[in-house]
Formats: C-alpha cells, structure tokens, sequence
C-alpha cells in the first residue's frame, strides 16, 4: 500500500542525462528524455540525452521534476507500469500508453517549461535530471487488474480489493480491484475513473454493466427490438459512430463507455462520449434500454423523416424498426400527425 507521506520524500526512479547544443524543448504535448547521444532537429520534445534510469516503472499518480543545476521545473502526471525503462522516456499530456511512455495525463508538455530552464537544458553537456515521486489521486481511481497485479500497481494502491467485495468507495485515492468485475458502489462513485488491464477489449469496455447479460455483435443490432433488455458491446468504425449512438438513443439506450485503446475507459451519457484522436475504430458498450418510447419521441422522428420525404408507409416501417416498437403504433401516430389537407380553392 502507498505511503503518502514517506513517498513524498522518497524517489520512486531518477533519470539521468544530459543537456545538448540542439534542444528546443518546443513540443506542445510531449516530453522526452532520450538514452541516445545525439539529438536532430527533429526532437522538439527531448530535454535530455544520453539518459539512464535508478528505480523501476511506477504507476499511479506522480509528481515529477526536472532539474539542471538550481533551476528545476515541477509538475503531475499519471505513471505508466508498462513503461520500458530500456528505452525512451516520454511524458504525454494524453492518455496515449506506448512501451515507450513514462507517463501520461501530464500537467504541461515541453513547451511549458519555464523559459530559464529551456535555455538550461540547451548547454551541452549540462547534468539534467527527472525525479518521479509519489503524487496524490484529485478524486477516486479504479484499477481493474485480470489476473496477478504487477509490484508498481500495489505499491501505487491505497486500497486492495477482491471483484466481489461490497466495499464503501472513498473520496478520492486509488483502489486496485483483483478480478474481473468491479463492485457496482466504485462504479456508482462521483468524480471516479477507470482503468483495465488484462481483459478483451469487448470486455474490458463492458466493465461498468451490472447486467449478466451481454451481447457482442454487429452495430445493426443496436436497432434490434429483442435486445433491448440486454447489454450490448459493438466495433464502430469511428465516423460511423455517431449515427450509431443516435440510433441507441432511439432505442431508449442512454448511458455506455467507448475504448479507443486501452487502458483507458470512459463511460457516461452517450451523448457525452468522444472518441479518442486518431482512432479508426472503438468498442461501444451500451446500457440496456431504460424505458419504452414515448409517443412524443416517436413523433419527433416521424416529423425529421417526414421532412425528408419519406412516404408514411415507410416511415412507419422504419421508425419501428429503430425504436423497437409496432409498425401499426407509428402508423397510427403518423396519420394523427399528418397535415391537414389543404382546402380546394374554387374559382
């Protein structure tokens, strides 16, 4: 377990390098540290060469600083344990995990730096290091490992638990949950986010259902009426994405989480869910439906395609398929809603 107090004083890893003629330190989202001697004028991230490593990969929150001579720079990030210390050390303001990420979610990224220690770590030769020390969590981490957790992910844990416990979520701190699911209270938790390891992709983004029932198809069954009572986990391709939440949402299906690339889950409204840079395909977890459709709902569809020019035939057909509902029900609704003839003039 973390010892906050002790691992404030304590570094969990030191890197070690050097300063060089031809550092800029002008990248807006990264941060690196490279074991190589020489740098070219494309690194606009590295800060140091010819690093080497004390300690071993961490996880969890960290607060880091980078120091040459008197002049230092602290900041947070959120420490990656897959990191290989053989290689690179990168720092990334986003959630992108590489073998070669020290650490995510960082506060500020190379051009961030205080300008006195830019021109610092441009004197070649210069002794330049980056301290990792335990930082604190803002609010509530859960941690879900499948399997055996690695030595970093318990060392980082304020609270180890088994997937069945019943256990009164705290405020804020990290909590590791052996397992492959998680007590629905974390889940329910305000301010919490969520981290996977060692779960399929359709299942890891499943994480957050409470139901025993999940169905991993295609997206077209996301408009299939006989699943509404069940959870659903699809592939979509990202630019197909938002008409497929749409369609959920017809279908009375509001909340689910959407994995870009692990370990990171967000979950939430589905109208809040964005996937991540770059991604050309996600997995979309779905809550079951909440509730049947109102009439005001379908009417609101049977008007968008009526502005389209869908015969009320058709619409019917269509806008049943969607909701899950009788074709006879939208008919009846559509007719209702039909304009009223317009009065033959006569002349």
């Amino acid at each position: 377990m973390s010892d906050m107090s002790e691992g404030a004083a304590r570094p969990l890893l030191v890197l070690s390098g050097r300063g060089h003629s031809a550092v800029r330190a002008t990248h807006a989202k990264t941060i690196e540290f490279t074991p190589a001697a020489s740098l070219g004028a494309g690194g606009t991230c590295i800060v140091a060469v010819s690093s080497s490593v004390s300690g071993a990969p961490a996880a969890g929150m960290v607060e880091l600083e980078i120091a040459t001579g008197s002049i230092r720079c602290v900041f947070t990030a959120r420490a990656n344990p897959d990191w290989d210390p053989a290689g690179p050390a990168v720092i990334r303001k986003s959630d992108v995990r590489r073998p070669d990420t020290l650490a995510t979610h960082a506060s500020l990224g190379a051009r961030d730096l205080p300008n006195e220690l830019r021109s610092a770590l441009a004197v070649p030769n210069a002794e330049v290091t980056l301290t990792v020390r335990r930082g604190a969590e803002s609010g509530l981490h859960v941690v879900l490992v499948s399997g055996s957790p690695s030595a970093a992910e318990r060392a980082a844990a304020d609270l180890e638990v088994s997937g069945g416990d019943d256990v009164e979520p705290p405020l804020r701190g990290r909590v590791l949950v052996v397992g492959d699911s998680i007590p629905r209270r974390l889940l329910s938790a305000a301010d919490r986010t969520l981290e996977v390891y060692g779960l399929t992709p359709e299942r890891a983004v499943a994480v957050p259902s409470a139901s025993a029932s999940i169905t991993t198809a295609e997206a077209p069954v996301v408009a299939d009426p006989e699943l509404r009572g069940s959870a659903l986990v699809v592939r979509v391709a990202t630019r197909e994405l938002p008409r497929v939440i749409r369609s959920a949402q017809r279908n009375g299906r509001q909340t689910g989480a959407l994995l870009g690339h692990l370990p990171w889950v967000p979950f939430g409204r589905l109208s809040d869910l964005v996937p991540p840079p770059g991604t050309r395909s996600v997995w979309l977890y779905l809550d079951p439906a909440e509730r049947p459709a109102t009439d005001a709902e379908l009417l609101a569809r049977i008007v968008e395609l009526r502005g389209d020019g869908v015969s009320t035939k058709a619409l019917a057909k269509e806008v049943a398929r969607e909701f899950g509902v009788p074709a006879n029900r939208v008919y009846t609704l559509a007719l209702s809603a039909s304009p009223s003839p317009r009065p033959t003039s006569h002349k």
